[in-house]
């Protein structure tokens, strides 16, 4: 099994045009990115994607989180993130305080991507890990320790 650092779209682009095969098929969810079929179509690969989950948002306790940000010194809590999507659904959970609170604390992403996402978001505090892999984003937040 191969994969690309990255752990994203644009590492399995990277992928493929290495291996150039002739046909993908992808294990995925309804009403993600679309960069990887755009890819196989333009190449002329024959695509076939297989929705093999559904994403559910989920509520967001928010009494539990204002509670963590107001026991813990400022700048304690590292919010992490992987996706673009998780952030988005996030945010769209918080409001008035806490959502700046939230704005105001590190925030570590896994690709430069979601950190340009986050930064036109509000957050002012954004770094970026090497991959969203566990490894590579636990060395990151270590750095912000």
């Amino acid at each position: 099994v191969e994969f690309h650092p990255e752990m994203n779209s644009e590492g399995m682009i990277e992928l493929l045009k290495k291996y150039r095969p002739q046909s993908v098929k992808i294990l995925t969810t309804a009403g993600g990115r679309n960069l990887i079929k755009s890819h196989c179509m333009a190449e002329q690969i024959s695509y076939m994607q297989f929705n093999t989950y559904q994403r559910i948002p989920l509520s967001i306790d928010t009494k539990a989180l204002a509670a963590l940000y107001e026991s813990v010194p400022a700048q304690a809590v590292i919010l992490t993130v992987t996706s673009a999507g998780i952030l988005e659904q996030f945010l769209s959970g918080l409001d008035g305080n806490l959502l700046q609170q939230v704005k105001n604390n590190p925030l570590l992403v896994g690709a430069e991507r979601i950190a340009e996402i986050a930064v036109k978001s509000g957050f002012s505090k954004v770094h970026v890990a090497d991959n969203p892999g566990d490894q590579a984003m636990c060395s990151a937040a270590q750095h912000l320790i």
